[in-house]
């Protein structure tokens, strides 16, 4: 991306500590594996060794370690979420009483093809929650269409047009669509930061499918001028509306094992955690000046375009000492999940 940003003094947490956490949490799943395997070895031993034994063996080794990395996790989350971990983003700091009256974020919604009135919706959800909160004029939405249907076209800048009349938002709210769809999703998001990213501090990134709450945005923006050194914030959304069996299996393990699971991830993590793509808020001038994805070598599909590029921008920003948290314990972050097992896999 064009311009290069000022650089920033980066203090990050301690690595002694990260490091005692990141050895006792693996030390506790190898030490899983280690035990389970030599019960497994031993049977193995006493109804005769082979050579398609010694396979069996290692197969075994090698994916009850990923069993054993998913356990710990969920027993670590359970302990932190049953007693408190001080060592997270919400708490390392009282960020409640920070003043944002200085800081502009833009909400970005990335479109392609999508279901018009329900993009709209959502925004207009998140759009009068965020008036609610007083600090509606610190935001700016963008509506970033890639959409190819010609008739999509029409009806989101018709629908556009009348929630901007309703909303009374003019200047609030902008539609813009890309006549060349690009490097997909994170082309679309690039090519808005090339135009407007210097207005913002920040940004929040959405899916067509995504709803905040005007707390959790507000709240999001108090920790980033609380942590200077902070790059990315990932909250954990939420799966809400779904109506099919699929769909409610889907909702009803997010909900019950989501927050558990996350909170071991963020024990050893800590500022070293990840990116999902949306529902999380990102500082603007970090994530332009390090995380212009490359296009790789080679033949697709380890060639070309980077498609997860979710994965990678975190990682560009943790290698360039800027920090990526889980805010795992944030209320109001939802987001839809595909109603059938073929949409899910279309999606992932």
């Amino acid at each position: 991306m064009p311009g290069t940003p000022p650089k920033f003094e980066i203090t990050s947490m301690p690595r002694i500590e990260r490091g005692w956490r990141v050895f006792f949490f693996y030390s506790c799943a190898v030490s899983l594996t280690g035990f389970v395997s030599m019960l497994f070895a031993d049977l193995l031993w006493r109804t005769g060794w082979s050579t398609s034994r010694t396979v069996l063996l290692v197969l075994f080794i090698i994916l009850f370690l990923f069993i054993a990395i998913g356990c710990v996790h969920g027993v670590f989350g359970f302990v932190l979420r049953t007693f408190g971990d001080r060592r997270r983003i919400t708490k390392l700091k009282n960020h409640r009483d920070q003043d944002i009256s200085g800081t502009s974020t833009a909400i970005v919604f990335p479109i392609y093809n999508e279901d018009v009135v329900r993009v709209y919706e959502g925004l207009r959800a998140t759009f009068e929650s965020l008036a609610k909160t007083g600090q509606l004029e610190r935001f700016d939405f963008f509506i970033l269409s890639d959409s190819t249907d010609p008739d999509k076209w029409v009806e989101e800048e018709r629908r556009w047009y009348d929630l901007i009349r309703e909303l009374d938002a003019l200047g609030r709210i902008y539609y813009r669509r890309r006549l060349v769809n690009e490097a997909r999703k994170s082309g679309n998001v690039r090519d808005f930061l090339n135009t407007w990213g210097r207005r913002y501090r920040y940004f929040i990134v959405a899916d067509a499918d995504s709803v905040m709450r005007g707390e959790t945005l507000v709240d999001l923006v108090k920790m980033m001028e609380a942590h200077p050194t902070v790059g990315l914030i990932q909250t954990v959304p939420a799966l809400v509306n779904a109506e099919s069996l699929f769909g409610r299996i889907q909702q009803f393990a997010n909900r019950l094992y989501a927050p558990v699971f996350i909170a071991g991830l963020n024990y050893w993590a800590l500022d070293l955690g990840n990116y999902w793509g949306h529902n999380a808020i990102i500082r603007t001038e970090p994530f332009m000046q390090f995380c212009d994805l490359p296009q790789l070598p080679g033949r697709k599909p380890f060639g070309g375009q980077i498609l997860s590029h979710d994965f990678v921008d975190a990682a560009l920003m943790v290698r360039e000492n800027w920090e990526a948290w889980l805010a795992y314990d944030l209320e109001g972050s939802y987001e839809e999940a595909p109603q059938a097992m073929i949409e899910n896999a279309q999606r992932e």
